[in-house]
């Protein structure tokens, strides 16, 4: 079995469109201008069961080349499938290639063949639908506020530094809702460099997400990039006391993850709160590395560094048990990680977090901010509201 690579010339939205009905589809969505990590998307589909693949030969494609693509629940339930064949999308060359693995060139190009007339032959994407819904939350507004005032208790008793409460907003799924044509305005609205959208049969999963997780070199190189500060206003998230601690708690938190899949002296902070602005909101992001140790796999590096610190607290483990006492919930995909696993040993992870799940009858999605000594109850419910804004938002838009 060899790799093969044909060109393509549609855009990732349009192959998108062709394809997403499909049960097990992935469209891992690099989806920012301008931003650093904003380059390459895939798309994949038709999963079957693992094999061995040669080698990639094809150093001018982009990194994932074939592998596992799926989620890690932020319980650590694993739901990846397998895929060897898919499309890639290189948004700084413009380019575009079908990947695929078979015994011989006229086989490739049968299957290639056929990839270019579903794109070409598909059928428009329904038409986006506003709709009225009715949320509900895990918490009341005043609930939250006292969870906050517990958190802060707790910190102050040195139980932990610092933990990242979240809640989760509920409703009813409409009737005729189009996963795939709410997911397009969802993106438009909040284009962001770690998005998704997955169909996964019975749930479809929306994933605008600005933060990444691991990112991981076939070099071995692995980079984390934890956001921790959220604001509307740019110059107050810089001054802020309470939001550059609470990222350098964090920091720290990742550079012990780090160190223990990692060689002596690799682990770096290369970046320490610098500001990124995504649409309506600024974060301070972090940025983490080392080199893994002979013998580490990407899914040993995901595993030993799972759940992310900047969606737990620190110290992460004792942060853990009390989040779990406090939500009384799980927070299933939300808070986990989508993304890629290549067999040639690169990865790239995200944070699952602006996030909108798709169930049977149920829509829901979940929001969160890191608590810390020195943290007001108001303004950290009011930060959850910051970032839900989008979503809800997504449902009265009219695309353009």
């Amino acid at each position: 079995m060899k790799q093969f690579a044909f060109p393509i010339g549609s855009t990732s939205v349009d192959a998108a469109s062709a394809f997403y009905a499909e049960r097990d589809m992935i469209w891992l969505d690099s989806h920012k201008l301008h931003h650093p990590q904003s380059r390459y998307s895939y798309i994949v589909f038709n999963p079957s069961a693992p094999i061995d693949l040669p080698q990639p030969t094809h150093d001018d494609l982009p990194p994932f080349q074939g592998g596992y693509a799926g989620f890690k629940t932020y319980e650590g339930d694993d739901h990846f499938k397998f895929y060897k064949q898919l499309l890639s999308f290189d948004h700084h060359t413009g380019q575009g290639w079908f990947i695929t693995y078979a015994d011989s060139e006229a086989a490739a190009h049968r299957l290639y063949n056929d990839i270019c007339t579903q794109i070409r032959m598909a059928k428009p994407v329904p038409e986006f639908t506003p709709h009225q819904l009715d949320w509900t939350s895990n918490f009341t507004p005043a609930e939250y506020k006292i969870s906050v005032a517990d958190i802060i208790a707790r910190i102050r008793n040195g139980d932990i530094f610092q933990a990242n409460l979240t809640q989760r907003f509920t409703s009813l799924k409409p009737q005729n809702f189009n996963a795939f044509s709410h997911y397009l305005c969802l993106r438009d609205m909040n284009p962001a460099p770690f998005s998704a959208y997955m169909n996964w049969g019975d749930t479809h999963i929306l994933s605008t997400s600005p933060e990444s997780f691991l990112s991981l070199g076939k070099d071995g190189r692995i980079v984390t990039r934890p956001i921790k500060g959220t604001h509307r206003d740019a110059d107050q998230l810089l001054s802020s006391e309470k939001d550059k601690a609470e990222n350098t708690m964090i920091v720290d938190l990742l550079r012990n993850d780090l160190s223990q899949i990692c060689t002596d002296e690799s682990v770096m902070v290369d970046k320490l709160c610098a500001l990124q602005s995504f649409a309506g909101l600024h974060h301070l992001v972090s940025e983490v590395s080392g080199q893994l140790k002979s013998g580490i796999t990407p899914m040993d590096a995901l595993n030993a560094c799972f759940p992310g610190g900047s969606i737990t607290g620190a110290p992460k483990i004792e942060a853990i048990k009390i989040l779990e006492d406090i939500e009384a919930m799980p927070r299933d995909i939300y808070c986990g990680s989508i993304g890629w696993i290549g067999t040639d040993g690169a990865m790239d992870m995200n944070i699952a977090i602006r996030t909108l799940i798709v169930s049977d009858d149920t829509l829901s999605f979940g929001v969160g901010g890191g608590i810390t000594a020195l943290s007001d109850p108001d303004a950290e419910y009011q930060e959850t509201l910051l970032k839900a804004d989008k979503i809800l938002k997504s449902f009265e838009a009219s695309r353009k």
